[in-house]
């Protein structure tokens, strides 16, 4: 929204195209209104409590009218000291705009969102993975449970540009990729799902010639849980493997040990997910792209 402003301001500048740079800055506008329609429903959901999200929305709309109302009433009492300079407006536009940002990042910090997305789950899981093994190597297995990070510290650890450091989540973890990436053929399909269980509903495998690479698909009937589950599976095969890299594509004996691992930890995850107001449905999962693939496996009659 504000790089659309930024554009219709800079559009004086350049009046032999004014027209074209106005309409590109008010399709920006509008485009930038329906993304925020979009991710405000998200952020009110955070809120319900029952059925009240009527009332909630109500609420975010009526703060919505008074703070535009304030800002309309600072911009009058501005213009006389602005002027019609086009200096004065783009950094009078400059200042204001950074206080927006700089507002509507600390506010967004303050909202506990029960939904994961890609980075919420990487925070999430990373944490209580290694927080397990800690655990595993201290020989204290399932004597103290692992730490499971809370909505407001997930929220303190999101990054406002997630691609730009946040290279584990999204270099080591391909998920929702093709059959063929990871069974190279029908005898390593059938061995990686008899160890990762033909009742589980994701599959997973580790390619050593790029860091190691888990790359995990689900399911097409996969539920909230299953989803976690194959999390959890992919970030202990990780961080397994990662200690040895001088192992063979694909190596069926840590694809096991993790498994066993997650199935050890998982209910002490759910049970904590539950009990720090985490949300376990397929509808606040949103970890796979748009171009990702599901599996389907049907048995032989």
């Amino acid at each position: 929204m504000d790089t659309a402003n930024l554009l219709e301001i800079l559009s004086p500048l350049v009046p032999q195209h004014f027209l074209a740079v106005a309409s590109i800055a008010n399709v920006g506008k509008n485009i930038s209104f329906l993304s925020a329609s979009a991710s405000k429903v998200v952020i009110h959901n955070s809120f319900v409590k029952g059925e009240n999200l009527a009332d909630i929305t109500a609420k975010a709309g009526s703060q919505s009218i008074l703070a535009s109302t304030l800002g309309m009433l600072l911009g009058v009492m501005l213009t006389p000291i602005v002027g019609s300079d086009w200096y004065n407006v783009a950094s009078c536009f400059a200042i204001l705009s950074a206080c927006q940002q700089l507002f509507c990042y600390k506010s967004l910090k303050s909202v506990s969102i029960k939904s994961l997305n890609r980075q919420r789950m990487h925070i999430l899981i990373d944490h209580f993975v290694l927080s397990a093994l800690d655990d595993m190597r201290a020989g204290t297995f399932l004597k103290t449970k692992p730490f499971l990070l809370t909505h407001e510290q997930v929220s303190e650890r999101e990054l406002i540009f997630p691609s730009v450091s946040f290279e584990q989540g999204n270099n080591w973890l391909i998920i929702g990729c093709q059959l063929i990436d990871i069974a190279s053929n029908a005898d390593d399909f059938c061995k990686i799902r008899s160890i990762v269980g033909s009742n589980e509903k994701y599959i997973l495998s580790c390619n050593h010639s790029k860091g190691p690479m888990v790359n995990l698909a689900f399911l097409e009937n996969a539920t909230g849980l299953d989803i976690i589950r194959g999390v959890l599976h992919a970030y202990f095969l990780y961080h397994s493997v990662n200690k040895n890299m001088s192992v063979c594509h694909l190596d069926y004996d840590f694809i096991s040990k993790s498994k066993r691992i997650m199935d050890t930890y998982f209910p002490v995850l759910v049970n904590e997910m539950l009990a720090k107001g985490w949300e376990t449905d397929c509808k606040y999962i949103k970890i796979e792209e748009s171009k990702t693939y599901r599996l389907r496996v049907e048995k032989q009659q």
